[in-house]
């Protein structure tokens, strides 16, 4: 089995405040968002590709959400 390593973020990492306000303990965090949106085009994308619907979804919406550097915080 592989031995993990860990390779510590560069001092002059741009979010290096936000990875350390979050993980210092200052404060336990959750975002959280409800929104209604329109799926017809993707589910019939991912029936098309026979996917299963939710665990797509889950990676679509995972890339978006990392896609904004705002919401990568940890």
């Amino acid at each position: 089995m592989k031995q993990a390593t860990f390779t510590p973020f560069p001092a002059n990492w741009a979010r290096s405040s936000h990875f350390q306000y979050y993980t210092k303990g200052f404060v336990k965090s959750v975002n959280s968002m409800t929104v209604r949106i329109d799926v017809t085009h993707f589910l019939a994308e991912v029936k098309r590709r026979n996917l299963k619907f939710f665990p797509a979804f889950a990676a679509l919406t995972g890339q978006v959400v990392a896609s904004i550097p705002e919401m990568c915080t940890a």
